[in-house]
This record gives structure tokens, C-alpha cells and sequence, in this order.
């Protein structure tokens, strides 16, 4: 995989879903680029919610992909910020614009990936 689609809408912010928030921090360690469609609702763009609040329906996943996220954390402090930067960059881009939100992260990243996905 190349790039990522996110899909914005004005109705919810997709970063309070820990899967949108997870699938950001995926494309960080994967390197790749993300593409931006639909627009965010107003309430975040004035600077209202963050992904910081996100949540899972399902208690199994939540448990992994929250296990996942904090290990990544724990083994590069500085990836919070990162996810927050390109939260913020997503969320402010223009529909059809490209953001480029990744930083070099190395085959660590790719095996804890891996790991979550199984």
C-alpha cells in the first residue's frame, strides 16, 4: 500500500473512532501519504474534539488496537505528537489534497503492525 484514503464528514469527527485514530498512526509508521475527501464537521475545525477521546464498540478491539497504540507509544514518545500533528493536518486539508504525515520509522513499526492485524 502506497496511500490512504480518509473520507471526512460533516456529521461526525472520524478521529473519535479509535480505528480512524489507529488507522492515521498506521500510515505514519507505513510511511505513506494520505489522500483527504469530504469535509470535517465545524465543531473540530474550530478546534473542538480530538482523537485523544476516541472510542471502539467492540471491547475486543478496542483492547488491541489500544494495546497496539500504547506500545508503539512506549517505544517512541514522540509518536503521540506525531499523530496529533497529522490529526490536525488531515482535519484542515482541503477535499483532494494529498498530506504527507509520515515520518521514518524502520521495520519495528511494520512488525508491530503486523502483530495487530493478526
Amino acid at each position: 500500500c502506497r496511500e490512504m484514503v480518509v473520507v471526512r464528514n460533516t456529521e461526525a469527527n472520524l478521529y473519535n473512532r479509535l480505528w480512524c485514530t489507529f488507522e492515521l498512526l498506521a500510515a505514519i509508521m507505513l510511511e505513506i501519504d494520505v489522500l483527504v475527501a469530504g469535509e470535517m464537521p465545524p465543531e473540530f475545525i474550530s478546534g473542538r474534539g480530538t482523537g485523544s477521546t476516541a472510542s471502539c464498540t467492540d471491547p475486543t478491539d478496542r483492547e488491541r488496537i489500544s494495546g497496539a497504540m500504547l506500545g508503539a507509544q512506549s517505544q517512541d514518545p514522540a509518536l503521540e505528537a506525531l499523530v496529533n500533528r497529522a490529526m490536525y493536518r488531515v482535519s484542515h486539508a482541503a477535499s483532494g489534497s494529498r498530506v504527507h504525515v509520515t515520518r521514518a520509522r524502520g521495520p519495528f513499526w511494520r512488525q508491530k503492525l503486523n502483530a495487530v492485524s493478526q
